[in-house]
């Protein structure tokens, strides 16, 4: 994969990411953050059950990415969301920067790559500067979600990607569908089993599963098993990007710091294309 096609998926699941901290604030504030994670995890499991099973099938990896992205990162940002404002909780996925070049110590072979993980995480800094006061509730909100982010870019590392988009979009969901019938689990297990009444739930979920779930996460495990430095830039732009879709969808503040670490975001990705070798 080239840096510049790996930079276009990086950036299409980063778009898509960024739906998800405004769209599951609104479904927590019409439902139960556990029931809204019941719901997360019936519409991943008929998913996979519609895809079918990846080929070739590697159970063990699959279930642990599943885990990983279904009860570590969904359920972690689900009640994390419910706990602050969408532009204080999203500044968590920080730790998914991190996490991912940690990871990949070998892909950080010059000062443009330095650089670029630098301007990364100063947009997504900026992005916490831009946003309402923290309160111990916020802070709890965000913590969650920053632990919600270094499960996903763990969890993106050890799902391999296929070179067949069906079959990454089929691993994807399987490994999901597999990690969501433990969360399901969890929640029966603990008597926090519930499902909303409200149709309009179903419907921001359905979104969220479809989009960031599915062809955002198979997008993002892709670019992170060729272009990992690409990848960890993008995720620059989810911060900021997430911001914009609050402030349209739930009416929270835009202000220039905001401004500014989406450029800062901008100006990472572009070094990105240039950070890692390329290859055809």
């Amino acid at each position: 994969m080239t840096n510049v096609r790996g930079a276009g998926v990086a950036l299409g699941a980063a778009a898509l990411f960024a739906t998800a901290p405004a769209l599951t604030q609104v479904a927590d504030r019409l439902s139960d953050p556990a029931a809204v994670l019941a719901v997360r995890a019936l519409l991943t499991i008929g998913a996979g059950v519609l895809l079918g099973r990846p080929r070739p099938l590697r159970l063990v990896r699959a279930a642990l990415a599943g885990i990983g992205i279904v009860v570590g990162y969904y359920g972690a940002t689900t009640l994390g969301y419910g706990l602050a404002p969408a532009t204080v909780a999203a500044v968590g996925l920080a730790s998914e920067p991190i996490v991912l070049v940690a990871l990949a110590p070998g892909s950080v072979r010059s000062w443009r790559a330095r650089l670029t993980v630098g301007v990364a995480a100063s947009a997504i800094g900026l992005g916490g500067l831009g946003a309402p006061g923290l309160s111990a509730r916020a802070l709890a909100g965000l913590g969650l979600v920053a632990a919600g982010g270094a499960a996903f870019a763990l969890a993106a590392r050890i799902l391999q990607a296929p070179s067949s988009p069906r079959e990454l979009l089929r691993t994807t969901a399987f490994a999901q569908a597999l990690g969501s019938v433990v969360l399901f689990a969890l929640l029966a297990g603990t008597g926090s089993l519930a499902l909303p009444h409200r149709a309009l739930v179903w419907e921001l979920v359905a979104l969220l599963v479809a989009g960031s779930s599915l062809v955002g996460i198979a997008l993002f495990a892709k670019a992170a098993a060729e272009t990992p430095l690409v990848a960890a830039a993008s995720l620059g732009l989810v911060t900021p990007l997430g911001g914009l879709a609050a402030w349209w969808l739930l009416g929270d503040p835009l202000n220039g710091v905001l401004v500014v670490a989406m450029l800062a975001a901008a100006a990472a990705v572009l070094l990105a294309t240039t950070a890692e070798p390329r290859s055809s």
